[in-house]
């Protein structure tokens, strides 16, 4: 086993980079195993449910239209910080706001973290601590997005068959907080 001492500090940072993306994967990957309990826990159709993550999809690309300016204004650090911040203010919107509403509130704020702290953070992280292997380094960051849709969402959907989707929403926001 190596020494932690030992390993360069620059596969931390991509260790990191990781961590990012597993918790933005559970925007995108595993979304999709809350979508029938929404719809039952709004009372809403499913085009309503539809139209949510639309919003989602929109936030997402307006967040990534000012991506550049968010991190000329803030550090890397900060902003990614704040983006998974705003990703736990998701999960949590949707726990403590039962209502389609909050809903919409919840998916914004996914977006927006989803733009803000994807790939752009990762991509800039990587470049900044690797000066050779940066596209290895970035694949094993992106993993992270794979590995939420293989792991984490089997997870969701048997705490979902035994929980209420609000407590599942407020266990996945305490989970992105200890990520993060």
């Amino acid at each position: 086993m190596i020494p932690i001492q030992k390993i360069p500090y620059k596969w931390v940072i991509c260790l990191a980079g990781l961590l990012l993306m597993l918790c933005n994967g559970l925007i995108t990957s595993g979304f999709s195993v809350y979508l029938p309990y929404l719809r039952e826990g709004y009372g809403s159709s499913n085009t309503q449910i539809s139209l949510l993550l639309t919003v989602r999809c929109v936030a997402s690309t307006v967040s990534m239209l000012a991506v550049e300016r968010y991190y000329q204004r803030v550090s890397l650090r900060l902003g990614s910080t704040l983006a998974v911040l705003m990703l736990a203010a998701g999960f949590f919107s949707f726990a403590a706001v039962p209502t389609y509403w909050g809903g919409c509130v919840g998916f914004i704020l996914l977006g927006a973290a989803y733009g803000f702290g994807t790939m752009v953070p990762v991509s800039l992280l990587i470049r900044r601590w690797f000066d050779q292997g940066q596209g290895f380094a970035l694949g094993v960051c992106t993993t992270g997005s794979g590995v939420a849709s293989v792991l984490v969402t089997p997870l969701l959907a048997s705490l979902l068959e035994r929980h209420s989707v609000y407590a599942v929403f407020f266990l996945e926001g305490i989970g992105t907080v200890g990520i993060a």
